[in-house]
């Protein structure tokens, strides 16, 4: 009976002790989707939708749908910024599709932060940033023979990149794709007097052939002749 009544107190202990414990935080699920209108996921708009979207209708009535949102932007890199930021993407001077990538501080609080300081695991799952390889290099050397004479040669290196935002084109020299590239440009400046002015130049003097949504221009040569005010 003694023993009994231990255990009785012992698992009333427990109930309480579970009972007392928090519930379990939300998991929280961002998806980003380029080019994805408000009625494209059908429980947006189930009288209109045209695509069925079945797993994601079934994320909104498992958890919550927003009704209420506003875009920082008209394109895609400011947007992903403040979502994933909560700043205005002016701050930083992001005021257009880039491919820097100093655009992000290593500083910088973001989504995933708070989660992380709120006990939250996370993860990033997907795709490499559209055409933000690697590797980038730029290289500027410049030589004044006197004070009217100058000449520059500059050279530009990325690495593999990519278009897609799922990174499906492995083949960026095709069209509608960002390829790898290393070309070299050349400048000869020459200063005829305080108004005039004239260039000679070749770009992509080595004559790559690379890709950024269509093919660039190869070697091409450049006559300039410029008339300050």
């Amino acid at each position: 009976m003694t023993f009994l009544r231990h255990f009785v107190a012992l698992a009333l202990v427990v109930v309480l002790a579970d009972a007392q414990q928090p519930s379990s935080p939300p998991n929280v699920l961002l998806i980003i989707a380029d080019d994805l209108g408000y009625g494209d996921v059908q429980c947006y708009n189930p009288q209109r939708g045209k695509i069925p979207t079945p797993n994601m209708d079934r994320l909104a009535a498992q958890g919550m749908r927003f009704t209420d949102a506003h875009t920082s932007s008209g394109v895609c890199s400011p947007t992903r910024y403040t979502l994933l930021t909560g700043r205005y993407p002016f701050r930083t001077g992001l005021l257009g599709n880039h491919d820097r990538e100093d655009v992000l501080p290593k500083n910088e609080a973001m989504f995933s932060t708070v989660l992380k300081q709120a006990g939250y695991v996370t993860a990033s799952v997907g795709k490499w940033q559209p055409r933000i390889p690697e590797w980038r290099a730029t290289g500027v050397a410049s030589y004044a023979l006197n004070d009217q004479l100058s000449m520059t040669l500059a050279a530009r290196y990325s690495g593999k990149q990519y278009s897609t935002l799922d990174n499906s084109d492995i083949n960026g020299f095709a069209y509608q794709g960002s390829s790898k590239y290393f070309t070299a440009d050349a400048r000869m400046h020459y200063r005829i007097n305080q108004q005039w002015s004239m260039a000679l130049g070749v770009d992509n003097l080595n004559n790559y052939q690379y890709w950024n949504f269509h093919p660039y221009p190869q070697r091409t040569y450049v006559a300039e002749l410029k008339f300050d005010l």
